[in-house]
């Protein structure tokens, strides 16, 4: 089952907000999957963080991850049967080298980071990020590399593609990997149930997964349709105002891969 490939760019009105009452679509080709649809159940996931040390081959990878990416175009069908996303940071993007005016274009809280924000998270005490694994909230994490498959095999199939893009890349390497199963109690390791927090996101083409033929069934929590641009940057949140995009505005499409060479 997939759902449909639209593109929208939201409209807004000289205050920034959307006009009343318009429906949100969602470019799905562009948008990672994981952001958008719930994972799969029975699942393995490896997580892995990489440090970029040569820009060049910062932006090497970055065009080599997007066809390896699940879009939430492709989740159902994803690349080697299996779910890849990927994340960079602030400080990942600036090893990249991307000009100022871009990085400072970013919302505040993305530039300063998690370990900063520690106190408003609630990370304290124990929780506090003097007592994280090292390299876990430093600069030397840029970027994060969440593998998701149903079955030891796919695992296998698809890490090998992951390390295959990096493999001459020199200017990259693995400073973190983490493995985290589903477990077999069906809970999250904190504790929850799993996917009791999954979120109904408009344009997302969930509903159709949810309540078609061959269904998953509702999951716990799932309401209401809540705006994307709660989730997305460039898109209209709960408040009806657009999430502004990064600039230059290739910067937030196909994960860099689009951007010129030479920059700077």
């Amino acid at each position: 089952m997939a759902p449909p490939s639209v593109t929208h760019t939201p409209q807004t009105q000289a205050d920034g907000a959307a006009p009343a009452g318009t429906a949100q679509l969602l470019d799905l080709a562009d948008i990672q999957g994981a952001v958008l649809l719930p994972r799969p159940s029975s699942y393995l996931t490896t997580y892995i963080l990489l440090r970029i040390d040569d820009a060049a081959d910062g932006r090497e990878l970055a065009r080599r991850l997007v066809p390896l990416v699940a879009t939430a175009e492709n989740w159902w069908d994803p690349p080697h049967k299996a779910w890849l996303s990927v994340a960079f940071s602030h400080a990942g993007l600036r090893a990249m080298g991307l000009p100022q005016q871009s990085l400072d274009s970013f919302p505040a809280v993305f530039r300063q980071g998690m370990a900063a924000r520690a106190g408003k998270l609630g990370d304290v005490g124990p929780s506090a990020p003097e007592h994280w694994d090292s390299p876990l909230g430093s600069a030397d994490v840029h970027v994060a590399l969440s593998l998701c498959a149903g079955d030891d095999a796919t695992m296998r199939t698809v890490m090998v593609a992951a390390r295959e893009t990096v493999a001459d890349l020199a200017g990259i390497s693995v400073v973190y990997r983490l493995d985290a199963p589903q477990l077999p109690t069906r809970r999250t390791h904190l504790g929850f149930v799993d996917g009791i927090g999954e979120p109904n996101i408009e344009g997302s083409g969930v509903t159709n997964a949810l309540t078609g033929r061959n269904h998953y069934g509702y999951l716990p929590g799932f309401g209401e349709p809540v705006k994307a641009g709660e989730f997305l940057l460039g898109y209209q949140n709960q408040l009806g105002y657009v999430t502004p995009r990064p600039e230059p505005e290739t910067l937030s499409r196909k994960w860099l891969a689009d951007l010129p060479e030479g920059q700077p």
